[in-house]
């Protein structure tokens, strides 16, 4: 194609104008009170307490997140899963390693006087019903069972958090402004003659709504426009592979609009796959856990949103796995790269980067974030991190940074790598 081929890249900053959650806002859902997941001598939440541990550990806030705090559970679930479930043979990381905080965290109790059958709920906390609790079907262990649940319940409250700001997002007034700004961007970028490539590693469908009300048709890895289906619909896997000339959003790290299905719809087996759904999934519709083992004896508990250090592992799965693919080759093949509000801090992702740096060589980096804003944050923060994550750019000629008049863009090493350093709104109202 006779195209310029541009990917964008939105990372958490770019959708903060739309009322998206920030890193911290996230972090204090997640360790906030809790009646249900609470430590068992103590009224404090689990998550608090796992906050505080890590705190006490010499971790800083700088470390801790809300994404820190799920890692730490998922490696509670590794470590209570068993190696060989059926065989009861438990996980390498159980047989030579134990829990400090065990007591603390047995806040729980098995349903109907304490018996493993086949099926088994818990109660939570102690001897209270829980009635949203998951049923153990694929023999799970009660710690790893008590675990899934919290996980699942977080997850639960990230949808819900991101369904306050993505659901119907063009019919809010207060998003008229930057809606019409970001089409209007899109639209000119379509009308330049480029070929868009969108990519985003938040929760949400914003992008491809307000790029499909302006009459371009966006592929988003299932067949729908921007009106959710009534029914759910299965990723058209082969056309992620296949399709490199279609206009495209993809969401690497899934969707609140993602539903995991258990079983088989034609054979009923446990085989988990992944829906686009009408975006309403409640607790008590998410009854049986999708555990799999992308790597052997590592179980892992598949939600319809990646997040926490379980990343890699995750994007396995279809279609995580499918649209990871084109994402690394669109970078190979792109002739620009927009990354707008994402902080370089995946390293599944980074990798499409420093490989695109590298084989890629008419390929141009964007960034666009107000963290770099100025001199100092440029030397203290832009550098070190670019040198560190992707230090292929330095392969390029080194030139003085060209300031705009204004100071807020700022190109380096010759046109590779151009810095934009405004809030996305900021960015859209007056596009350089």
């Amino acid at each position: 194609m006779d195209k310029k081929r541009t990917v964008i890249l939105f990372g958490a900053g770019a959708v903060i104008p739309w009322g998206g959650p920030s890193t911290s806002e996230l972090t204090e859902l997640v360790t906030g009170k809790s009646s249900t997941y609470c430590c068992l001598d103590s009224e404090i939440s689990v998550t608090a307490h796992i906050y505080k541990t890590l705190k006490q550990n010499k971790y800083t806030n700088e470390h801790i997140n809300f994404e820190t705090i799920i890692n730490v559970i998922e490696e509670l679930i590794l470590h209570y899963a068993q190696f060989e479930p059926q065989d009861e043979i438990p996980s390498i990381n159980s047989v030579f390693f134990q829990p400090k905080y065990f007591k603390e965290y047995s806040n729980f109790s098995i349903r109907n006087g304490g018996e493993k059958r086949h099926g088994y709920k818990l109660d939570i906390p102690l001897n209270k019903e829980y009635v949203y609790s998951l049923s153990a079907y694929n023999h799970e262990t009660p710690e790893q069972l008590y675990f899934m649940n919290l996980l699942r319940d977080i997850i639960a409250g990230i949808n819900s958090r991101v369904m306050k700001y993505a659901y119907h997002p063009t019919d809010k007034p207060e998003n008229e402004i930057v809606n019409t700004n970001f089409q209007k961007w899109i639209k000119d970028l379509v009308e330049e003659n480029n070929l868009i490539r969108m990519y985003t590693l938040n929760y949400d469908r914003i992008f491809k709504i307000l790029t499909e009300k302006i009459n371009i048709p966006i592929f988003e890895g299932f067949e729908c426009g921007a009106e959710l289906p009534y029914s759910n619909i299965d990723p058209d896997v082969r056309r992620i592979v296949e399709d490199q000339n279609s206009y495209t959003h993809y969401n690497l790290h899934g969707s609140s609009f993602w539903e995991v299905l258990a079983h088989d719809e034609d054979s009923q087996l446990f085989n988990p796959y992944i829906t686009l759904s009408d975006g309403t999934i409640l607790k008590s519709s998410v009854e049986d856990p999708s555990i799999l083992q992308m790597d052997k004896g590592k179980n892992i508990l598949l939600t319809n949103i990646i997040t926490g250090y379980q990343k890699t592992q995750k994007s396995f799965v279809t279609p995580f796995r499918q649209m990871q693919a084109a994402f690394d080759k669109d970078c190979l093949v792109a002739d620009e790269i927009w990354i707008v509000g994402y902080s370089l801090g995946d390293a599944h992702i980074n990798t499409s980067i420093k490989t695109a740096l590298k084989y890629n060589p008419k390929m141009k980096l964007i960034l666009i974030d107000p963290a770099y804003d100025g001199v100092d944050n440029y030397n203290k923060k832009l550098v070190p991190k670019l040198i560190y994550i992707i230090p292929e750019i330095v392969n390029n000629e080194r030139t003085d940074p060209i300031y705009s008049k204004d100071g807020k863009k700022c190109i380096y090493f010759n046109g590779k790598l151009t810095v934009i350093t405004s809030g996305f709104d900021e960015f859209l109202a007056d596009p350089f």
